[in-house]
């Protein structure tokens, strides 16, 4: 063989070498996106789960509680007599709770629609 043959073939290797290199940089870069894409959808999925567990349990807790102190409530006032002192009492003092919860609650909505009269700092 001779001397420019052998230079020949040898930069034809180097050319295909590079070009191999190059092939293998790109299936690396493209895996290692596919993969940050991956782990980022299953976190995400991680992240949803936990919250709908959370807000299961914290629904759950809150409803156990409130169903019990009214369902407790309902039992006791049911316990008393109809005509009696206490049973009106209950009655009457719920009744107002109620009115005053509304009250409130409306004084409150009334007073974010109203601008403050206070000057802005």
């Amino acid at each position: 063989m001779t001397t420019q043959r052998i230079r020949i073939r040898n930069r034809k290797k180097t050319e295909d070498q590079a070009t191999t290199d190059s092939s293998s940089e790109n299936t690396l870069r493209d895996a290692a996106s596919q993969g940050a894409n991956a782990a980022r959808v299953k976190a995400g999925q991680i992240i949803s789960t936990v919250q709908q567990g959370t807000h299961r349990s914290v629904y759950s807790s809150v409803y156990a509680i409130s169903y019990g102190v009214v369902f407790a409530s309902m039992i006791i006032g049911h316990l008393i007599p109809g005509g009696s002192v206490v049973r009106r009492a209950l009655s009457d003092g719920s009744q107002a709770a109620v009115k005053d919860f509304h009250q409130g609650r409306q004084i409150r909505q009334e007073a974010q629609e109203t601008p403050s009269a206070l000057p802005a700092l």
